[in-house]
């Protein structure tokens, strides 16, 4: 009786009867106030350019002119594969174009004067196209097999060394431009009557805590995703130091109107 009645009861009686504790009270005089309204999203950096660099034709590597993680130059040679065979088929046509140079002119003067036949003369200078396409065709060979770099940027770690045998569309060294960058973010459908290219955009990085970088909206997606309903917003990001590389994570907060 004492357990389950009489002191349940003494104890519910004294928690009742026991004084509240006050209620804490803030006072502020009224003010007029104003505040940015902004759109969160979660986003991945993308390179403003970026390739993986492949040959055309096949070939063994001959020369490898840049090192992994360098910058290097629109139209700087990057690798140059074997064309020993190229250039002696070349030096064996030229030759040819030449013989048959002669005997086209040679046939040209008979045939001015009435003594040489017609055929023989459209067959030189059939031969001498045919032998030129094989040329131009061998030229572009030699041409595609020095791989250049097609714009400014960074290259990436190589994957090939002196002798390697390379097929075409091998793939040589990742190269891309990072200066600006893309911070791809997505949105939904909600917030994307509120985007708009060129507001401002600030974005914030886990590898610089407590930085952060300031861009604008470069553009949007050309529709919403039917699965998700959200929509890829693109933003801009200056990036002269190059800190900023692809596939990092970024917080984006966009400054969405007045």
């Amino acid at each position: 009786f004492w357990t389950h009645i009489q002191l349940p009861s003494i104890i519910a009686e004294s928690i009742q009867n026991a004084p509240r504790p006050p209620e804490t009270i803030s006072a502020e005089a009224a003010r007029t106030d104003s505040w940015q309204p902004q759109i969160a999203g979660i986003g991945t950096v993308t390179a403003f350019q970026g390739i993986d660099v492949t040959p055309q034709v096949g070939g063994v590597v001959t020369q490898i002119n840049f090192e992994s993680g360098q910058d290097v130059k629109k139209g700087q040679l990057l690798v140059k594969l074997d064309t020993s065979t190229e250039e002696a088929d070349i030096r064996s046509i030229e030759a040819e174009l030449a013989n048959n140079q002669t005997e086209l002119t040679r046939k040209e003067g008979l045939v001015g004067k009435g003594i040489g036949a017609r055929t023989e003369l459209d067959a030189l200078t059939t031969r001498k196209r045919v032998l030129q396409a094989g040329l131009d065709r061998l030229t572009a060979i030699v041409a595609q097999k020095h791989i250049y770099a097609p714009w400014d940027g960074r290259v990436g770690l190589r994957e090939i060394s002196i002798g390697s045998y390379l097929a075409a569309g091998q793939k040589i060294v990742w190269m891309q431009k990072i200066d600006p960058i893309y911070a791809d973010f997505q949105v939904t459908e909600a917030e994307f009557g509120r985007i708009r290219e060129g507001l401002k955009v600030t974005a914030t990085f886990n590898a610089y805590p407590g930085e952060s970088f300031t861009g604008e909206i470069a553009t949007t997606d050309a529709r919403v995703s039917n699965d998700s309903r959200m929509n890829t917003v693109r933003a801009s990001l200056p990036n002269v130091d190059l800190r900023l590389v692809p596939a990092i994570y970024a917080k984006v907060l966009v400054d969405s109107g007045a």
